[in-house]
């Protein structure tokens, strides 16, 4: 009798027992991805699921209208059905024959459904609803292009709930969120706006203002250049012979209209005796005007800057 109750109760242990041991799905991570637009957003989906059982189907719950929807198992992309429900998506699939409990699943899809233009600004709205219990859950958006958060308050009244960072890539900012063991629905709200556009054209606006102040500093430079040549040029010399006239054109191609005597020696050719006659003449006649310097002279061509009147040359 007794060996009767312990086979009964062994047979009964092994008839239980595999309704024991299955336990309910559950995800083990899950982690979303949005990179938004202005009109519509780019959503992808990765998230590792227990506890399947053989033909069992998985149901995981997306926003609604959702386009371009491609949905992959353990890197088989695999068929699906999409149910509409009011204010979101059922999407039931099938892990293939022969596979384990643990599967990765991969989705990707677009919507404009989280998307709300308010005014200048713009809304993102949208709610994780579990269809498992989730141990670690893991939302990230990326604002679209150009676009920030409102100074006008604290970040917090336009980012509900508060994330766990914001940083940006050198193009977007990006928000992030982590919770743990969610199992009741949990929604974000992000408010966001164009940048201002006097960010972007005060850098340009303040490299404008310098380069007008040295493009007329130039001018400026350039003006009073052009107005001593210029009177150089004008002024009436008296007759000059033609070493004279040697003289004086070096002076007048030179900076300022002033040279050493010793340059002038170089590049005329005369000899040291020869161009001290010549100085001497030139600037007797008001032509020139020596400037002793040292052991040597500085050498200024006289010009309608230097003289009110033109000298009547001595005989």
């Amino acid at each position: 009798m007794r060996y009767h109750i312990l086979f009964y109760f062994l047979l009964a242990a092994l008839l239980i027992g595999p309704i024991c041991v299955s336990g309910e799905i559950n995800i083990d991570s899950y982690t979303h991805t949005v990179e938004m637009g202005t009109e519509d957003s780019f959503h992808e989906i990765n998230t590792v699921v227990n506890e399947v059982e053989a033909f069992q189907n998985i149901t995981l719950n997306l926003p609604p209208r959702t386009e371009k929807l491609h949905v992959f198992i353990d890197e088989n992309e695999c068929d699906y059905v999409l149910e509409e429900k009011k204010g979101y998506s059922v999407l039931t699939c099938t892990p293939p024959e022969n596979s384990f409990s643990r599967h990765f699943i991969s989705i990707t899809y677009r919507t404009s459904y989280p998307v709300f233009e308010l005014q200048d600004k713009i809304m993102y709205n949208s709610e994780y609803i579990p269809a498992y219990n989730t141990s670690k859950f893991d939302y990230i958006l990326k604002l679209p292009v150009g676009y920030i958060i409102p100074d006008e308050k604290d970040a917090s009244f336009f980012i509900h709930p508060k994330p766990k960072n914001i940083y940006s890539d050198g193009q977007r900012i990006i928000l992030l969120w982590e919770q743990r063991n969610v199992d009741n629905d949990f929604e974000i709200s992000v408010m966001m706006e164009p940048a201002h556009p006097s960010w972007s054209i005060f850098p340009l606006l303040t490299w404008s203002v310098v380069l007008i102040i040295l493009l007329g500093a130039g001018y400026l430079y350039y003006t009073k250049m052009t107005r001593k040549q210029s009177a150089a040029a004008a002024v009436s010399y008296p007759a000059l012979v033609e070493h004279e006239k040697v003289v004086v054109e070096l002076l007048r191609k030179a900076n300022v209209n002033v040279m050493w005597q010793k340059q002038i020696q170089v590049e005329s050719g005369f000899s040291k005796v020869k161009l001290s006659r010549l100085l001497q003449s030139l600037e007797k006649r008001g032509v020139i005007r020596k400037e002793a310097w040292g052991n040597t002279n500085k050498i200024h061509l006289v010009t309608g800057l230097d003289k009110n009147t033109n000298e009547t040359p001595e005989e």
